[in-house]
């Protein structure tokens, strides 16, 4: 299945959409491939609709209606420091995170705790005990050397700057603060960001207003700081997530692209929506697409992923500026033949139109051939692989699986093979329907493979972890004539 992510703009737009509209295209194109896709939410597209008011209304209750059924209920969601998949309901999540008051309305540790008592006693002796200790301990210098951070700190010892902290937190998300900050650090950098978001490579010119600081200073240092302090101090989130957010908030902090931070009595942007565009940026990265609408927050993703070496591919929903998002609405991009032999044909001629990368396979022992193309064959595969040997070349087709996704893969070849037949009908062996079952033993042994043959001229085979389609031999010439061809000749 083709993981889907959305940012609320996109997710809007189609519920709001009239026939015509760029997004009611999308809407349809979706509902008509349903079995194809998964579109997944988070807490970041809650966080959005509620805004700074948390209310429930008959127009948010649409909104979560819509979601619900755009997404089936799946969501991701952050436990215990990993990110979790699975079904929850909009409606019912909304609820709970418009019920949580606590953090809008805490000033002091002691207000952020004060309900624990309510429930568990010994735990909140525990949570009074650490306050006390806090009061104990003195600012460490590194936090006295940043005192635009915590306008409000008024006391000498940690208790008092995780107060301020906490007032802090507040005031990025609910005033123009975080914009202050902003303005603050382009003035230690004397930076300018018009020259910064029209970069080429943003983060080499961030780098260059480091260096002017001094010869010990880059933003690779900062950036390898902020990661080591995450690591220690955020593990609520995995790594990678960290990582992600906290690359996409740099970008902004330093001018690419940066948020209008302003509030009146039409408006109220605040740090909450960058905070928003940088958790959609991390669970987006768990999907093979990501639809974005917001062309400042597009900017920083594509910018993001360029420095972390992210796979998932972004579409800005405009068919006329974004010819990828064209090929995706249209339905170039799935790809279904019902015959072997249209199947390769189709293969030959998308490998025979791109480049080639060479690529180690199996742990470097084997030298293959790759290409990404911006397809799917059978709401599957796409990669497609070429085993070049002394006479002849093998066609496969692979997956590459978004950068971040945990790699869990049998429920989706279950539906694969079940697709297959549907296709081509029942295997050589006779296999009508494939089910859990059929695949338990490759789950618990890495040696351990598991195929089906159509006429001997397409293998589906599972192992280690991988799900490939194979074509017989094919003599080299072949490949070469394809390769050297001239467009417009008749194949």
């Amino acid at each position: 299945m083709i993981r889907l992510y959305l940012d609320w703009n996109v997710i809007n737009g189609m519920r709001t959409s009239k026939e015509g509209d760029e997004f009611f295209v999308l809407k349809n194109y979706l509902e008509e491939n349903r079995s194809y896709f998964e579109v997944y939410y988070s807490h970041a597209h809650l966080s959005d609709l509620a805004g700074h008011k948390k209310v429930l209304d008959d127009e948010i209750k649409a909104d979560l209606a819509f979601l619900s059924h755009l997404t089936e209920n799946r969501a991701f969601s952050i436990r215990d420091g990993e990110v979790h998949f699975g079904k929850s309901s909009p409606l019912d999540w909304y609820k709970t995170l418009i019920d949580d008051d606590i953090l809008d309305d805490a000033k002091t540790l002691e207000d952020l705790f004060e309900t624990i008592g309510d429930d568990d006693p010994t735990l909140s002796k525990i949570v009074s005990q650490q306050v006390e200790l806090l009061k104990s301990i003195p600012i460490p210098e590194e936090m006295r050397q940043l005192p635009f951070l915590f306008p409000e700190r008024t006391g000498k010892t940690l208790y008092d700057a995780s107060n301020a902290m906490l007032r802090m937190s507040k005031d990025w998300m609910d005033t123009d603060a975080y914009g202050k900050v902003r303005d603050f650090l382009k003035q230690i950098l004397n930076s300018d960001p018009n020259r910064i978001s029209s970069a080429q490579n943003p983060f080499a010119a961030i780098d260059s207003n480091f260096r002017a600081l001094g010869p010990e200073s880059s933003y690779a240092n900062v950036e390898n700081s902020v990661n080591s302090s995450s690591k220690e101090h955020m593990k609520s989130c995995p790594d990678w997530y960290n990582k992600v957010s906290s690359t996409f908030l740099s970008l902004d902090m330093h001018g690419y692209s940066s948020d209008q931070i302003k509030i009146n009595d039409q408006r109220k942007q605040t740090f909450h929506n960058t905070a928003n565009d940088s958790a959609h940026a991390a669970y987006a990265s768990l999907c093979h697409i990501y639809i974005i609408a917001d062309r400042k927050a597009r900017r920083k993703t594509v910018a993001t992923y360029e420095r972390l070496g992210i796979n998932t591919v972004i579409l800005a929903p405009n068919a006329e500026k974004d010819q990828r998002y064209a090929s995706f609405i249209n339905g170039d991009f799935l790809r279904n033949p019902d015959t072997a032999q249209s199947l390769f044909d189709s293969v030959m001629q998308t490998l025979t139109s791109g480049k080639l990368a060479d690529e180690d396979a199996n742990n470097g022992e084997q030298r293959i051939l790759v290409q990404y193309p911006f397809c799917s064959y059978y709401g599957f595969f796409n990669k497609i692989i070429v085993i070049p040997g002394q006479d002849s070349f093998q066609v496969v087709l692979g997956t590459r699986e978004p950068t971040n996704w945990p790699n869990l893969f049998i429920d989706a070849t279950v539906n694969l093979a079940n697709r297959l037949i549907s296709i081509f009908g029942q295997a050589d062996d006779g296999t009508e329907t494939v089910d859990v079952s059929n695949l338990q033993e490759i789950q618990t042994s890495s040696d351990s493979k598991w195929s089906l043959i159509w006429g001997n001229s397409l293998y589906l085979v599972c192992f280690a972890g991988r799900v490939q389609f194979y074509f017989p031999p094919v003599p080299l010439k072949a490949l070469q004539e394809k390769r050297t061809k001239p467009t417009g000749t008749n194949a």
